[in-house]
């Protein structure tokens, strides 16, 4: 009896051994991953990722590390994570555990490659937290330019006849924030919107976008005028 008992404690504890090591991701950067845990929705799919495409890229794991080279992975906007893949398998990085990334996708407009960085490690921006990463545009200690990617899951007015069965609808979203005075302030894409966020002297903001024919609507237009604000707030 005893020894039914020996063999089977060996047993449960092989088998939790097992499951532990299941349950344990590649380390990075002295970051041990997770296997990723989805919300059980479609939004989890295809499309609720920046990029469909499995990027490579560097991250900076805190303020005094230096820029980590990594491949295989993805940025999804539904989660908020960074994955990877290892083989056929797929982990995720801890929250919190990543201050910076960028990765090499398409530009949507053009088709090039060309590198997105996004941050995280902010607070004072609307309802989210410091652990939630925003895509920089423009980036000093005192005025950033970032959007924020999100999925909008929403249940589907249609369904199949007879089924009990759920069905979801999603998009891709995104908002524009101009950051500064450790706040995130949210904004349109159009000239009065910006230059209420900037605040101060309008007038020589509404110069400055005359004389250098900037567009609001555009990020890149927007930057440039952010540049110009901080020279002007030295």
């Amino acid at each position: 009896m005893k020894l039914k008992s020996v063999l089977f404690g060996l047993f449960l504890t092989g088998s939790y051994c097992v499951s532990a090591q299941t349950n344990i991701g590649p380390s990075v950067g002295g970051v041990t991953l997770a296997p990723f845990t989805s919300k059980g929705k479609n939004v989890d799919d295809a499309n609720s990722y920046f990029s469909e495409e499995w990027s490579s890229g560097s991250l900076f794991i805190n303020v005094d590390s230096k820029g980590l080279p990594v491949s295989n992975i993805k940025y999804n906007i539904a989660n908020d994570k960074i994955l990877m893949k290892d083989g056929d398998k797929l982990f995720e990085f801890p929250k919190g555990s990543v201050l910076s990334f960028t990765l090499k996708a398409k530009d949507k407009e053009t088709g090039v490659l060309r590198d997105y960085t996004f941050l995280s490690g902010l607070d004072g921006i609307d309802k989210y937290k410091a652990t939630n990463f925003f895509l920089v545009h423009y980036n000093s200690p005192k005025v950033k330019l970032l959007t924020k990617h999100f999925v909008v899951l929403q249940k589907s007015s249609s369904s199949t006849y007879g089924s009990n069965a759920e069905e979801f609808t999603y998009s891709k979203e995104q908002v524009l924030f101009i950051y500064k005075d450790s706040k995130g302030i949210l904004i349109k894409k159009n000239k009065k919107s910006v230059l209420e966020a900037l605040g101060g002297d309008k007038k020589i903001w509404e110069e400055y976008i005359k004389a250098n024919k900037l567009d609001m609507k555009n990020e890149e237009d927007i930057a440039r005028l952010l540049k110009y604000y901080e020279s002007k707030n030295i």
